[in-house]
């Protein structure tokens, strides 16, 4: 491995943490919310499971997708399924993020016009966009080494054909 890999790794391994747990902290908080409120309410109630569910699933897929690209800015020339998983996993906290954003907070504060209702959804679409804010910086950190991988193979396959028609 090369150092420029090596640095290029280091670099997203810290750009990775940085963001997975900026975003962590709303996942928290919301698997906090989940866990009380389901204490009070009963487990049965789907809603508050799917809070608890969603934010470890969330926070899970998170954590796997910043290895993966970590990973892949290391040593680049692995399989190009690496980045198809990663896809997948950063797909999961998106749609979680949609769920505490435009239903639990959105769709709930129209439906339920009181006060409280109004005050958590708020709270909901705070967290929701706190978390998909960090969560959609670490996927540009992906596709921007998505495309330096291919500039860097394309850049390499010139300077050979460069260097075969000078060299016949």
């Amino acid at each position: 491995m090369d150092k420029t890999n090596e640095f290029q790794g280091l670099v997203t391994q810290k750009m990775s943490v940085a963001f997975v747990s900026r975003a962590t902290l709303p996942l928290i908080i919301v698997l906090l919310i989940g866990v009380i409120q389901s204490f009070r309410f009963g487990i049965n109630n789907s809603d508050y499971l799917l809070l608890i569910i969603g934010a470890l699933t969330s926070f899970i897929a998170m954590f796997f997708y910043g290895v993966i690209i970590t990973l892949y800015a290391s040593n680049p020339k692995r399989k190009f399924w690496w980045i198809i998983i990663a896809d997948l996993f950063g797909v999961l906290p998106l749609f979680f993020a949609g769920y505490l954003f435009f239903y639990r907070g959105i769709f709930f504060s129209i439906k339920n016009f009181i006060s409280l209702s109004i005050i958590s959804g708020i709270v909901f679409i705070i967290l929701g966009y706190w978390f998909s804010k960090n969560l959609l910086k670490l996927i540009e950190i992906n596709e921007f080494l998505i495309k330096l991988n291919a500039e860097k193979k394309q850049s390499k396959s010139t300077n050979q054909s460069l260097h075969k028609k000078r060299n016949p």
